[in-house]
């Protein structure tokens, strides 16, 4: 938590402390895109898990390092999440309950990527990226459906808040709101307009349920314009 928040207000005192320099080493920019993103599992008996499709919308800072090395980062909204088929983490004594739960996850994210740019010609450059990431839950709804049978309270399907706040009895179905993994970037970029292709596996597991694993994946495509 006290890393992300000194990972944001870095960030935001880069900008405005360099915007207004006339040989500044950075550049701004916008990005937007899809991605897809997965829940990887441990500790658990499931049929599997399925992605689900996302998308993210951020600003974006460059720091010109060397004509080669640059030092690329941001600040995103992103979706992740994920559809996990027979979930279950609980004992029953009259047989395994048949489980579908469907995780939708915000977060604001700071990647922090280490580039290395190949000239193509005058206009077009190739970069290649790679570093950590940092994220913060901030919203998302999740829900968990009994598909062969109902609860005590006649409802076969419940809705909480994927990041807290919910019912005492909905607590170990939430997630923890931080996020810390590794990420890589392909970048192409064309005069002032750039095509991303990049992707993190996140290393903390972000499952408060003790019984079983959750860590983040997923796979972005994205477009952005530079200043």
């Amino acid at each position: 938590m006290n890393v992300l928040k000194l990972s944001f207000l870095s960030f935001f005192l880069l900008v405005s402390t360099s915007v207004f320099s006339q040989n500044s080493p950075f550049r701004f920019g916008v990005n937007a895109g899809v991605n897809m993103s997965n829940a990887m599992l441990d500790n658990v008996d499931t049929n599997g898990s399925s992605f689900r499709v996302g998308y993210q919308i951020g600003l974006t800072v460059d720091y010109t390092i060397s004509q080669r090395f640059n030092i690329l980062s941001g600040v995103y909204f992103i979706t992740k999440g994920s559809k996990i088929e027979d979930l279950d983490y609980t004992n029953y004594t009259c047989g395994t309950p048949d489980f579908t739960h469907k995780f939708e996850q915000q977060y604001l994210q700071l990647p922090l990527y280490g580039a290395y740019k190949f000239n193509l010609s005058d206009d077009l450059n190739l970069g290649f990226g790679i570093g950590p990431y940092f994220a913060y839950g901030i919203g998302g709804k999740s829900k968990e459906t009994l598909n062969n049978s109902v609860w005590g309270d006649g409802t076969s399907e419940h809705e909480y808040k994927t990041f807290g706040k919910n019912e005492e009895y909905l607590y170990y179905q939430e997630l923890k709101r931080f996020d810390f993994g590794l990420g890589a970037l392909v970048n192409l970029e064309y005069k002032k307009f750039n095509l991303d292709i990049s992707c993190d596996q996140g290393f903390l597991d972000i499952a408060r349920n003790t019984r079983y694993e959750h860590r983040n994946y997923s796979l972005t495509f994205s477009i952005g314009y530079k200043y």
